[in-house]
């Protein structure tokens, strides 16, 4: 996967990210591949919810809730995480 490739999948699972947490989101804080779920944003089950559901909207080639389990425990889930599991299934990436 290429850079620009990788550069366009954070753009886009940090968009959707921001779009759930809303308000919620620490403007001071810049979202990047280390940010945990949980632990940094305070994901709670409806946000996940609402991830599955945008990830499948923008990557609609994604299984993604038959295969969550597999990606991290929740609770150590990190952007990262979602960015390995979404490349190592070869979803495309579709413009903004």
């Amino acid at each position: 996967m290429t850079t620009d490739t990788n550069d366009s999948m954070l753009e886009t699972v940090q968009q959707i990210i921001e779009q759930i947490m809303g308000d919620r989101l620490d403007p001071t804080s810049a979202l990047s591949p280390e940010t945990s779920l949980i632990h940094d944003l305070g994901f709670e089950s409806i946000d996940f919810v609402l991830l599955l559901d945008q990830l499948q909207e923008h990557f609609a080639d994604l299984p993604l809730a038959e295969h969550l389990d597999t990606m991290t425990a929740p609770t150590e889930l990190r952007v990262r995480d979602l960015l390995a599991w979404i490349g190592a299934r070869g979803a495309q990436v579709p413009a903004l």
